[in-house]
């Protein structure tokens, strides 16, 4: 797993949630860290601000994005 720091991991799930059906108007993604007992520490993506996306959309897509990168990658900071 590679270690990464927010502001990449931000600006690559935003890159990713933007190209998504419906979401090209997401204007801002918050990473927080998340800490699992018995794991290394963790991050979630919450969306800040939806622009023109609808909100149920573009949630939807971004828990898919953080899942697939939950795997690729691990907060730095």
């Amino acid at each position: 797993m590679q270690s990464v720091p927010r502001a990449r991991l931000v600006y690559e799930i935003l890159d990713l949630l933007r190209g998504e059906p419906g979401c090209a108007g997401v204007k801002e993604v918050i990473i927080s860290p998340v800490h699992v007992l018995g794991k290394e520490t963790s991050w979630r993506a919450t969306i800040a601000d939806y622009g023109e996306a609808a909100q149920s959309t573009a949630d939807h897509a971004a828990l898919r994005i953080q899942e697939r990168l939950s795997t690729k990658y691990n907060l730095l900071d």
